[in-house]
């Protein structure tokens, strides 16, 4: 089991309802390597300074070490959800350092959000300007958009290494049974517990044998499953073997494929021939085709969070469920309401009809080119407004960095003197480092250049502008994500109606605009352009 190297609040704690507004702390860090280092710390001081502010009471601090925002199933982020369900309306804030702290993309960002606002609970950053207002709302979906950018551009900085190391030859991932990566060399080499093993069933199996027998023979050697992504090593089975020579078999021939690249070849030690890997899937091929019914890929019917389903029936609120009957005609593929005490007059709908009204939906919610306009003018208007705040709060960062470092050499020289005894002076120079951390991480904060929101900007609006067609350009996946991200607390149907529970908030704040509703910027020169 890991160290924990940070206390975190136990997450079973109950407190009372103090008369000051109350807060916790969520701490986050990616990697073990910044476990160690200044990160934490300094999350911890700022955000511990700007409760202090604010004049907010700390009842909890959470403290991620070294887990990935792309989970969503971190260890204290679900300690910390069932800290605030515990003490419903007990916590008044979740403080982060920034937003990407809690959450790298969007999607997640609002899900997890709604299961604050379910608590009474509102999220914070301590180093992002923004409040409960529209015009905050906005600004925090664009400060979660921009995380999500800028994860998936370091994401594709490693796809685009990963696959110069594959097309040069070296299988830049875990290598299939029979080979290991060498920690040293960074280089794909033989396995000495697996290689010999394998290379025996993957004979065996081109001379006829059958999967169950190899899975006993790799027991019987003592060998177990190489575990991975949270599962425990066990025993072999028949349809491990089976899936483990079928997809690897061509690496085992020296070959692999990589992306949109097929049959790269590698420079690791093979262990059969070409032909042996043609032998192979040419045994797969002959195999009889399953006669069981297909599964269907329903595109609404999944779980988001927490077990709750994103299409809802709007009468009950149960989960509506899907399924494949069949009738006069041939299969019909439902989407139907389970609850026998529903008072809904229509329970079921065929799938092609709801996900007509959700293509129809789409479509009504896309905004008009004239209130795009406006958005992206609205939009860069705050950015310069946010762009004058970060450069004051730079300026005023620098002028105390400099009065640290004259301090430093006054502390120092007070040593030299004998004024100070060492160990006043050890703590004095620890104090004075860490506010020099704390000063440079402001000096260095992240802006948005205007090129970058420019080019944001044209992205959203490319996005805005088209987003049924987009909708329906995806595969299963993307659209189930897509769908997500425009509503986030899901869908509900009851009655040949499609309803939706709440939009995200871009769309809300699109709303707000095409209303007239919107208070961030001067009417004047704007206000006759939103009247209808």
């Amino acid at each position: 089991m890991k160290k924990k190297h940070y206390k975190s609040t136990d997450r079973n704690k109950s407190i009372p309802r103090y008369p000051s507004k109350t807060a916790v702390l969520y701490i986050r860090v990616s990697s073990d390597q910044q476990v160690g280092n200044f990160s934490i710390r300094t999350q911890l001081k700022t955000c511990r300074n700007y409760a202090r502010r604010e004049k907010l009471k700390i009842v909890g601090e959470f403290v991620e070490e070294g887990e990935s925002a792309k989970d969503a199933e971190r260890t204290e982020l679900s300690n910390l959800l069932n800290f605030i369900t515990r003490n419903k309306g007990n916590v008044d804030y979740v403080i982060v350092y920034k937003f990407d702290r809690w959450t790298r993309t969007q999607a997640s960002f609002y899900s997890l959000k709604a299961v604050l606002i379910k608590n009474y609970t509102n999220l914070i950053s301590a180093t992002e300007n923004t409040d409960d207002s529209p015009t905050g709302r906005f600004l925090e979906g664009i400060f979660s958009l921009v995380a999500q950018l800028d994860n998936e551009i370091k994401a594709q900085r490693t796809r685009d290494c990963m696959m110069t190391k594959a097309l040069d030859g070296w299988y830049p991932h875990q290598p299939p049974y029979g080979y290991k990566n060498n920690k040293d060399t960074k280089r794909v080499e033989k396995d000495p517990i697996y290689f010999d093993n394998i290379k025996t069933i993957a004979y065996k199996f081109i001379e006829g044998e059958k999967c169950y027998k190899l899975a006993k023979y790799l027991n019987d050697q003592g060998l177990r499953t190489r575990g991975g992504d949270k599962r425990k090593p066990r025993i072999f089975t028949a349809k491990d073997v089976s899936g483990i020579i079928m997809r690897y078999s061509k690496f085992w021939a020296g070959k692999y494929d990589w992306g949109k690249e097929r049959n790269i070849k590698g420079k690791h030690p093979t262990m059969i021939s070409w032909e042996d890997h043609l032998l192979i899937q040419e045994r797969f091929n002959k195999k009889e085709v399953s006669t069981g019914k297909p599964k269907q890929n329903f595109i609404l019917n999944f779980s988001i969070r927490y077990k709750v389903g994103f299409l809802c029936c709007a009468e009950c609120g149960e989960r509506m469920k899907s399924c494949r009957s069949e009738g006069n005609g041939g299969f019909y593929h439902l989407y139907y309401c389970n609850n026998p005490k529903c008072s809904a007059k229509k329970k079921s709908i065929q799938r092609h009809e709801l996900e007509g009204l959700l293509e129809n939906l789409l479509e009504k919610i896309t905004p008009t080119q004239r209130y795009i306009d406006m958005f992206k003018k609205i939009t860069v208007e705050g950015w310069n407004n946010q762009q004058q705040e970060i450069e004051e709060k730079q300026k005023r960062a620098k002028k105390y960095k400099e009065s640290l470092l004259i301090e430093k050499r006054e502390t120092i020289a007070m040593r030299r003197r004998e004024e100070l005894e060492l160990e006043d002076f050890k703590i004095e120079m620890e104090r004075i480092k860490n506010e020099l951390i704390v000063t440079k991480k402001v000096i260095e904060e992240n802006q948005i250049d205007i090129n970058e929101l420019e080019a944001l900007l044209e992205q959203a609006e490319l996005f805005l502008s088209n987003i049924k067609p987009l909708y329906l350009g995806f595969n299963t996946k993307h659209k189930r994500e897509f769908i997500t991200i425009i509503f986030p607390e899901g869908i509900k149907y009851a009655d040949g109606v499609l309803r939706t529970n709440k939009k995200s908030y871009l769309f809300e704040y699109l709303e707000t605009i095409q209303k007239g509703e919107f208070e961030y910027v001067t009417p004047l020169g704007i206000e006759p352009r939103l009247q209808d």
